[in-house]
């Protein structure tokens, strides 16, 4: 795997423009870090998102970004962020894929959010795996 160079990443930030629209393509983003994750590594995958759990204008449906990371072997964490949050796609999502949901209603609770999200891959067999082999790389 061919990594870039500080240049490299410069340049690839620099072409990178805000999005205007308001809300999150939630689907889409999830099938896009799939497929990124896939050509990426083999073996087991780990896909944690951060979001309010509102999908707007995806052309992927939520059956179409569970079947894909189960065809890619992705485990997906959520956090659920904010007040008001959807959480019925996060739980299908995550229970589907042999993930788990964290809630974070507030600023305050992502901290919480993010050391149980710690302590879950810190113990599964997946990150002992994962840590080996960034360990060996």
């Amino acid at each position: 795997q061919t990594r870039g160079t500080k240049a490299d990443v410069a340049r690839t930030l620099a072409t990178l423009a805000p999005d205007t629209q308001k809300g999150t393509a939630l689907y889409d983003a999830i099938a896009l870090s799939v497929a990124r994750l896939q050509e990426m590594s083999t073996g087991s995958r780990v896909l944690v998102v951060l979001t309010d759990g509102h999908d707007l204008d995806s052309r992927s449906s939520l059956e179409q970004a569970i079947a894909a990371a189960q065809r890619a072997n992705v485990v997906v964490f959520a956090i659920a962020a904010g007040a008001r949050t959807d959480v019925t796609p996060l739980t299908k999502l995550t229970a589907a894929t042999g993930g788990r949901l964290f809630a974070a209603a507030h600023a305050t609770g992502l901290s919480a959010a993010y050391r149980s999200l710690g302590r879950v891959l810190g113990s599964s067999p997946t990150s002992r795996r994962l840590a080996r082999a960034t360990r060996s790389a």
